[in-house]
């Protein structure tokens, strides 16, 4: 790293640990009793450190649009969107929804404190991405390592892959669907969280895992492409009708990053016209879904489609994303007092859950590793009800204000993380690629849940295709080397 980056460097750290101190001492003012105004005080601080967040990161590395900028954009709508609606003047109509942010089941103290919380764990985050920002070290290799046996024997591991996850994951879909229809989303969400049930079902769900993941490689090695994302869009629908949404954000940021990272496509004015129109349309998709599931378990309907439209895209939007905000204050409220420290259990928790379930040590069940299973109740008061988790709530929960470090390193590691992404693209690392765009997308995940399954899904269904696309050419480097001796 050269001086003058490395000046630019210290100066934004500076500026960051300055706002970090500036929000130390706001959290020592009386906030207004009122939700609202003390939320409005805390949006317009949250307009400024997003300000920063953003503007302090490139927006374009190596011609490419900054995928942490992605990730921070991301966490508006999930942790301020019902601020924002409040700023907006929502909140009469904020008032009449069954749950909101000012339904009076969290204290305007405690939602405070889940704001400002959430400001400095940015912060923190921000920091840690900071010292590991890609475009601040030497210029990166463009050697190519892009070898046709390689990607011939990614292609044909995937394409197996394919052949035998295919009908397994469409009629996983299909019974999900059933089953949403027969019991309701909730409830059949609840089902589907359980390890043991249905037999052949849950076996299908392992099956299933491979399949996404199967036409990421697809992809990547440029095989087959209209058939993959037909098929990519099959399961997008099908996944919709069966009441749920969110995989679909993962599906399109994978698409998104082997697009524009791996195959150099293009972002100009046009493409983002027709971007925005099309996430305008996904937005009113994907909030419909939770209008009809609410009625009958799963699926679209054009009344659904109507009210979403009739309601304002904006705000339906962030009514829907704003539940996650409640998993961050919920914790607030409910630990260490009710729910004690899990003093970084989950992550053990997690690298225990890579192993098969009859061989995983007891341990295991003393763990909480979906936080929204315990803390969902407390604030619905009922069971078979969930708003998700977020990374920074995992955070709070395992190290308490230790959160803060813990979450520089998390920063380091996705700054590392993109580094390597573009670092493997110009280098058509196909194997490094697959692996860090996976983790990547599984992170973003984080947003909004657990982390929990993280390391479970990289190496069963990344790490373990990979090593068998890595013997499988191996050997195809072997026996052409042996045939080349022998003449």
């Amino acid at each position: 790293m050269n001086g003058k980056l490395l000046q630019g460097t210290v100066i934004k750290i500076a500026f960051t640990v300055a706002l970090v101190s500036v929000l130390f001492i706001v959290s020592q003012f009386e906030f207004p009793a009122s939700f609202e105004k003390s939320s409005n005080i805390m949006t317009i601080l949250a307009t400024g450190v997003y300000a920063w967040l953003i503007g302090s990161s490139p927006s374009r590395i190596d011609e490419k649009i900054n995928l942490y900028r992605v990730f921070i954009l991301l966490t508006i709508p999930f942790y301020f969107g019902g601020q924002i609606l409040i700023l907006l003047g929502y909140s009469e109509r904020l008032g009449m929804e069954r749950y909101s942010l000012i339904d009076g089941r969290i204290s305007t103290a405690i939602s405070v404190d889940a704001m400002q919380y959430i400001l400095l764990a940015l912060l923190f985050f921000h920091i840690g991405y900071l010292l590991n920002e890609p475009n601040l070290y030497e210029n990166m290799k463009r050697s190519i390592n892009y070898n046709e046996k390689v990607i011939r024997g990614i292609n044909l591991v995937a394409s197996v892959i394919l052949v035998v996850t295919i009908g397994p994951s469409i009629a996983r879909l299909l019974y999900d669907l059933v089953l949403a229809r027969t019991y309701g989303h909730l409830a059949a969400l609840h089902i589907r969280s359980e390890e043991n049930y249905m037999g052949m079902w849950f076996i299908f769900s392992y099956i299933q895992g491979w399949f996404l993941p199967a036409c990421y490689m697809k992809l990547i090695v440029g095989k087959n492409r209209i058939l993959i994302n037909l098929l990519l869009a099959i399961y997008c629908i099908l996944y919709l009708m069966s009441g749920s949404r969110f995989q679909i954000l993962l599906i399109l940021f994978s698409v998104f990053i082997i697009e524009v990272y791996w195959n150099n496509r293009k972002i100009n004015s046009r493409a983002i016209i027709k971007n925005l129109l099309f996430v305008w349309i996904l937005i009113i998709v994907l909030r419909s879904v939770s209008y009809t599931r609410d009625l009958t378990g799963s699926g679209l309907s054009f009344e659904s489609v109507m009210d979403v439209i009739g309601g304002g895209v904006l705000y339906e939007t962030l009514f829907e994303t704003s539940t996650t905000f409640t998993s961050v204050a919920n914790i607030l409220k409910y630990c260490p007092e009710v729910l004690p420290f899990n003093y970084g259990k989950s992550i053990l928790g997690s690298l225990i859950y890579v192993l098969p379930s009859y061989i995983r040590p007891s341990i295991i069940n003393e763990i909480v590793l979906h936080i929204s299973s315990v803390l969902s109740p407390l604030y619905y008061g009922f069971k078979g009800a969930g708003y998700g988790s977020a990374f920074v709530t995992e955070a709070y929960y395992n190290f308490g204000y230790y959160a803060y470090i813990a979450l520089m390193i998390f920063g380091f590691a996705v700054g590392a993380l993109i580094k390597k992404i573009i670092h493997c693209a110009k280098a058509k690392d196909a194997y490094m690629f697959i692996l860090s765009m996976y983790i990547m997308s599984e992170l973003v995940w984080g947003i909004r849940a657990d982390l929990y399954l993280v390391p479970r899904h990289v190496v069963y269904y990344i790490l373990i295709p990979l090593l068998i696309a890595r013997l499988i050419s191996v050997r195809a480097e072997n026996e052409e080397r042996n045939n080349k001796w022998m003449v």
